[in-house]
C-alpha cells in the first residue's frame, strides 16, 4: 500500500466514533458527505476554518491528522525561510542577525520534526 492510497487519520478518527462522512461534515461546517470524502483523501488543502474544525472536533493536531497537507506546505515554508536567511546572509545590522537566528530556529525545528518522525 502506497503512502498515497493509506487510509487518513481524518477517516480513521472518523470510523473510531462510528460517525459517517456526512456527520463529520457537519460538524466541520461542509454541507456534502462528498466535501468529506475529498477531505479524507487530502487531495486539495481545505480553508484553515476546515483544518482547524476538524482539530477541535477530533482534539488531534493539524499535523497529526492531516500530515501530507502539513508536510506539503512545510516544505513551501522552508524554501521560502532558506531564501530569505539567503537574502540577509552579508547584512551585519543587528536586525539582520536577530532575523538570521530566527530562520536558523524556523528551520532547526522542522529538522528536529522530521528527526522525531523517523524514529
Amino acid at each position: 500500500m502506497s503512502k498515497g492510497d493509506m487510509p487518513s487519520v481524518l477517516r480513521r478518527e472518523r470510523r473510531v466514533w462510528g460517525l459517517t462522512q456526512n456527520e463529520v461534515a457537519r460538524l466541520i461546517g461542509f454541507r456534502t458527505a462528498e466535501q468529506c470524502s475529498r477531505l479524507e483523501k487530502e487531495i486539495h488543502l481545505p480553508s484553515s476554518e476546515v483544518l482547524l474544525s476538524s482539530a477541535i472536533v477530533f482534539d488531534v493536531p493539524i499535523e497529526a491528522l492531516f500530515p501530507r497537507f502539513y508536510t506539503r506546505i512545510e516544505e513551501k515554508v522552508l524554501l521560502r525561510a532558506a531564501a530569505f536567511y539567503e537574502e540577509l546572509q552579508d547584512a551585519s545590522d543587528p536586525a539582520s542577525i536577530r532575523k538570521r537566528e530566527f530562520l536558523d530556529l524556523v528551520m532547526q525545528r522542522a529538522i528536529a520534526r522530521k528527526d522525531d518522525a523517523r524514529l
